[in-house]
């Protein structure tokens, strides 16, 4: 049972990338990435108050503080990312989270990973480099270069290592609490900490699209053009049954589990982008991801 809502979560969390690009077509990215996390506050929260709510241990609102604001950071640039460039690029870049975790923990806490941990790495860089293969015309280098130089992919990269920090508090955070209340805590202080900003980027938009300042942007492919509010709420709930669906699986087992069939996402990311979107570069886009995704597991299990 566990894998099927490991499954679901990964695909909650492909279908949350496709409507977020959606939703930016004709929203500010600040105003999409409240939706994101603002949805999941409220319907996660109700249903912690509906179980009931836990009693707290020592080092959640430290941990809620530190997580919560860099969540209110990485949200945007996830949003940002899918503006600026292709979900079948950006999307397989969340893999490189174990890459940053590995380096953090190595510098802050003196760890070295094992021989499968370092084999996962090298694994992890390999499907980088396939992400971008065909411009290894241009020189050996070349794809790593053009992954950094991408916008979107760039912006992604910061995410990856937003998260390798965040991991460790909600660590301490879900310990502290419970997987489902600690994930309904963390969006609702990044929903917070968003609302001030989102509401004055939304009046600015407002205003520069009364003025015909803004045109919106051409979604290509098969992709219909739906209002932004409600690609922003299908994007906060597919966020939410995600997180529900991922809350749960990690009762029934390990972590490491659930989280690696959760990464298959990416593939996902990669498909949905090709056949939404059009998006063109597919096959080595999607080996590039599989690779990653094998190195993540990799990782993960060392």
């Amino acid at each position: 049972m566990w894998i099927v809502l490991a499954l679901v979560t990964a695909v909650c969390t492909a279908l949350r990338d496709v409507a977020s690009k959606h939703a930016t077509a004709r929203a500010d990215a600040v105003v999409v990435a409240l939706g994101v996390a603002g949805v999941p506050a409220v319907t996660l929260g109700a249903l912690v108050l509906f179980r009931g709510v836990v009693a707290l241990g020592e080092g959640f609102w430290l941990a809620l503080a530190i997580s919560g604001g860099i969540n209110a950071v990485a949200t945007p640039l996830i949003v940002v990312a899918l503006r600026r460039s292709d979900l079948s690029l950006v999307a397989p870049v969340t893999s490189l989270t174990p890459l940053f975790m590995i380096a953090t923990g190595a510098v802050v806490l003196g760890e070295v990973p094992g021989l499968l941990g370092m084999l996962g790495v090298t694994v992890i860089v390999a499907g980088a480099y396939l992400l971008s293969i065909s411009e290894r015309h241009a020189g050996p280098l070349e794809p790593f270069r053009a992954l950094v130089r991408n916008p979107g992919s760039r912006a992604m990269l910061f995410v990856a290592f937003f998260y390798a920090i965040s991991a460790t508090y909600d660590k301490v955070g879900t310990g502290a609490s419970s997987p489902l209340m600690w994930a309904a805590a963390v969006n609702a202080v990044s929903a917070a900490a968003l609302a001030p900003l989102a509401w004055w980027r939304w009046r600015r938009w407002k205003r520069a699209e009364a003025r015909g300042r803004v045109s919106g942007m051409p979604l290509p492919g098969r992709a219909r053009r739906i209002g932004p509010l409600p690609a922003i709420l299908l994007a906060g709930l597919f966020t939410a049954i995600g997180a529900a669906a991922q809350m749960t699986a990690l009762m029934m087992t390990l972590a490491a589990f659930v989280i690696a069939v959760k990464r298959t996402s990416t593939l996902f990311g990669v498909l949905l982008g090709h056949s939404v979107f059009r998006e063109e570069r597919v096959r080595e886009r999607l080996l590039g991801a599989a690779v990653m995704l094998a190195g993540f597991v990799l990782v993960t299990l060392g």
